[in-house]
């Protein structure tokens, strides 16, 4: 073959090849251009408030003040309308996690605090707002969802393609916002599926998608759409996986402070990624968020540590075959059917329960929430190398801290939550506690405050009245009111020590 044509057919290939290949560039853009237009409709903007409380950690930092101060902020989140009555869908991140161990009993590390989220309001494309109302969380996911009662009329549902599928090393790309200064514009950020998390919900492991910082406070591309780049598909969503209790000494990260009820007091170092949640797993809650979020099945057991390879060796088993019991409530279930900390659970109703990860826990964890209130599970168990079978009845989980009655004393300058069984865990309390309300916020400079009550303070009476949950305090505080006694002695239970406080009202 003569040289000169040997390199025009060279020269002829690669242009073909670089065609090629702008080819399939060109056929890429024009899916993910697509995919733009279709979430331009069911992608909207959510805002809300929050108080943000500076305890007495973080006051004491700045200025050596002592209470707590309070100021409103504001939040913003990545909402998807889900179907034709103005149902929306937002990542659970938005919501503080009651489950924190810390020191700080649940505070960030710098001595702040954030309130559940209120006062929800979607943007519209003319710059108004409409409210909206929480209808149910779905905690085994972590999303909620929003109902708008009048949705606009230009917004229109997600199309999810619920069969899809992703593998590892498919690209993808999650739509958010841009920030105020660019009017919040839709934008995209790309990355490839690098794991899959297996389990009864499966997720995706991904680069590119980290919790990042934006127009959306920190909370990235949490909650935006996630397209399939090589078929255009809106594929599933992403979600912020919640926030497991930091380990102990026995696996993960965590500086040990104390131990109480069985549980690992630490500091958590760890940062939770963001992961890929298929829409396959949504379906259920979209068709009806009231029940994702109904009755849950409890029986009082905390906290499950996985048998890993280290731990194994223990129990004289193979990694993976059962799960340690590390924490359990008082007075619940498991507790009466004689469940103990340290006992191995290997099987329920029969079946082998296979616990090497924190994924599989999670996995044993939702199977006891799916069981029918009232039912009876048989638990078997290995305590001290013995087989056991222990019967527990199961019951409807109890009330949460986000469901806790709360109640604001403008005059004496306090803010109380009825305390929840979540928080008696979370703050190490005794089951006894639950005959008082907890100090939840005391004003700088308020009566209270001056008197030296602090946030986490459990209130046991006021002069000569109990004080037995959020109803009696309130009935108390009125008639201090109506008495305008010069004197106020509260009864304050602080860590274990129980102690009286002195209020001094001036009714001037």
């Amino acid at each position: 073959m003569d040289r000169g044509f040997k390199k025009v057919a060279i020269g002829c290939a690669l242009v073909a090849a670089f065609a090629a290949r702008d080819a399939r560039g060109d056929a890429q853009g024009d899916r993910i251009r697509e995919a733009l237009a279709k979430l331009e409709s069911a992608m909207v903007r959510v805002a809300f408030n929050t108080e943000v409380t500076k305890t007495n950690v973080r006051l004491m930092l700045e200025d050596g003040s002592g209470g707590s101060r309070e100021s409103e902020g504001e939040g913003s989140c990545i909402g998807l309308v889900v179907n034709d009555s103005g149902l929306i869908l937002i990542g659970g991140h938005v919501f503080p996690d009651p489950f924190s161990r810390s020191m700080f009993s649940g505070m960030g590390f710098t001595g702040e605090a954030s309130s559940p989220p209120k006062n929800f309001r979607i943007a519209t494309e003319g710059g108004e707002f409409l409210p909206a109302e929480l209808v149910a969380r779905d905690e085994d996911l972590n999303v909620a969802y929003l109902q708008v009662e009048s949705p606009s009329a230009t917004w229109k549902p997600i199309a999810f393609a619920k069969s899809a599928a992703l593998r590892v090393g498919d690209p993808f790309m999650v739509v958010n916002f841009l920030d105020k200064k660019s009017e919040y514009q839709r934008s995209f950020v790309s990355g490839r599926v690098t794991g899959v998390v297996k389990g009864s919900v499966p997720r995706f492991l991904q680069n590119g998608v980290g919790p990042g910082m934006s127009a959306l406070g920190d909370s990235g591309s949490v909650g935006g759409a996630v397209v399939a780049v090589d078929t255009g598909d809106v594929v599933g969503v992403v979600a912020a996986p919640r926030k497991e209790p930091p380990k102990g000494p026995s696996g993960g990260t965590g500086l040990n402070l104390d131990k109480a009820h069985g549980a690992v007091m630490s500091i958590g170092l760890t940062v939770v990624v963001p992961q890929i949640l298929m829409a396959a797993a949504l379906e259920p809650g979209i068709k009806n968020p009231v029940a994702v979020a109904g009755e849950r099945g409890w029986i009082g057991v905390e906290e499950f540590q996985p048998l890993n390879d280290a731990l194994a060796k223990s129990f004289g088993r193979e990694p993976g075959a059962g799960a340690i019991v590390s924490l359990i409530g008082d007075d619940s279930p498991a507790a009466r059917a004689g469940l103990q900390v340290e006992d191995l659970l290997v099987s329920i109703d029969g079946n082998d329960v296979e616990a090497k990860d924190d994924t599989a826990v999670q996995d044993l964890r939702r199977k006891i929430k799916k069981s029918a209130i009232g039912s009876t599970i048989v638990l078997g168990i290995e305590r001290n190398g013995k087989p056991m079978e222990i019967p527990v009845t199961v019951a409807n989980a109890p009330k949460s801290v986000y469901e806790a009655e709360t109640y604001a004393d403008e005059v004496f300058g306090v803010t109380v939550k009825e305390i929840t069984y979540d928080q008696i865990q979370r703050k190490n309390l005794e089951a006894a506690d639950l005959g008082g309300v907890i100090v939840h916020k005391v004003p700088l400079a308020g009566l209270f405050s001056v008197a030296g009550l602090q946030p986490d303070d459990i209130l046991l009476g006021v002069n000569d009245l109990p004080v037995k949950d959020v109803a009696s305090f309130k009935t108390a505080m009125e008639k201090m009111k109506k008495e305008r006694k010069k004197e106020i002695v509260v009864k304050v239970k602080r860590g274990s020590d129980t102690r009286f406080q002195k209020v001094q009202p001036d009714w001037n």
